[in-house]
């Protein structure tokens, strides 16, 4: 017989104990390396004096309204998805309700994207009594909703302007919006026959995709298509900033590619993969060094616009993600309101 192991070596004996703080920073120094890396590598040839000279030479006039106000377009309309969706799956949800979370989601994308959605899955928990596993394939609905508009979009734009850069990529971006179609139509419409479907539509965690109807699809995607409307315009205003006169349908038919890469995973929103984009979209109607001023412009300033919103009452879900270094757990209901009649 094998020795018994300790108490405190039973199913965990493998867990390594980091310490939150040095996890987070390592995380945050890793996500920030890669952004950088790309940046680096789309700098290629480009001198870093003469992209300093085009930054300095922005209108900031134009500049700064632009990027405010696609940030807060952004950010207010992304809290409305939010308590839409949250209602829809979870229990009505108020739209200040859910903006703590929104704002904490927001701010965490400038420290470590990678634990960002973690301020949602506090709220879902703590608010709404949702299982964390349930919270996560939520929020990967939501991102299920992203993959749909956006590979519409990208499709649309591409066939519309046929001298844009993603027009070669439109069937490709429309192939991925009927495979998420099929894949939405399964969920509403078809009743399980093999066991496998029986299985995963039984499944707790999924009851996002299992609610979903055509109606509630419809206001989410919606709600999502008012947020992306006005982007390609203001792109445009923030990028003639920098006096780069590049055609204003050239930079709508890049939006959408661009606003996508702008939310990619392991990297700061914002930052490295929208250059990249940006560059190989709009790379043909600029010079590209001024126009890697502008983006890399445009990217930093919706950094510095989601700073402030780490203060307040958002701060309070920031402290338990970096405090918990990323990890789900169970804390006192730290959101509760006065009226919910929880003691402080």
């Amino acid at each position: 017989m094998k020795p018994a192991l300790p108490r405190h070596m039973g199913s965990h004996r493998l867990r390594l104990n980091i310490n939150p703080t040095l996890k987070m920073t390592a995380q945050s120094l890793f996500i920030y390396a890669i952004a950088g890396g790309v940046i680096w590598y789309e700098s290629r040839g480009l001198r870093l004096g003469r992209e300093l000279s085009e930054l300095a030479s922005a209108n900031l006039a134009w500049f700064v309204p632009a990027t405010a106000v696609a940030f807060l377009l952004w950010f207010v309309g992304e809290n409305l998805l939010f308590a839409r969706m949250f209602s829809h799956f979870h229990g009505r949800t108020e739209f200040i309700e859910v903006l703590p979370a929104t704002a904490a989601q927001s701010f965490l994308q400038v420290v470590n994207s990678l634990v960002a959605d973690g301020a949602l899955l506090f709220f879902l928990r703590q608010r709404k009594g949702v299982p964390w596993l349930t919270g996560i394939f939520t929020i990967a609905f939501f991102g299920f909703l992203d993959g749909i508009l956006f590979s519409f979009l990208v499709a649309l734009a591409g066939i519309a302007v046929p001298d844009s850069a993603f027009a070669a990529w439109w069937h490709i971006a429309a192939a991925a919006f009927i495979a998420f179609m099929l894949i939405a139509a399964w969920w509403m419409w078809r009743e399980p026959v093999y066991g496998v479907e029986r299985w995963l539509r039984s499944r707790p965690s999924l009851i996002a995709f299992r609610k979903a109807n055509l109606a509630i699809y419809a206001e989410l995607l919606a709600i999502r298509f008012a947020i992306a409307l006005p982007q390609g315009f203001l792109l445009w205003v923030s990028l003639e900033a920098f006096k780069l006169n590049i055609p204003l349908l050239q930079v709508i038919a890049t939006s959408p590619a661009i606003l996508a890469s702008g939310g990619a995973p392991m990297t700061p929103a914002c930052l490295g993969p929208l250059q990249a984009v940006g560059l190989y979209g709009l790379g043909a109607f600029a010079p590209r060094a001024r126009l890697m001023a502008a983006l890399l412009a445009f990217g930093v300033a919706h950094l510095i616009y989601r700073l402030p919103l780490g203060l307040g009452s958002a701060g309070v879900v920031v402290g338990y993600v970096l405090r918990n270094g990323g990890e789900l757990a169970d804390e006192p209901d730290l959101l509760a309101l006065p009226s919910d009649g929880v003691k402080s």
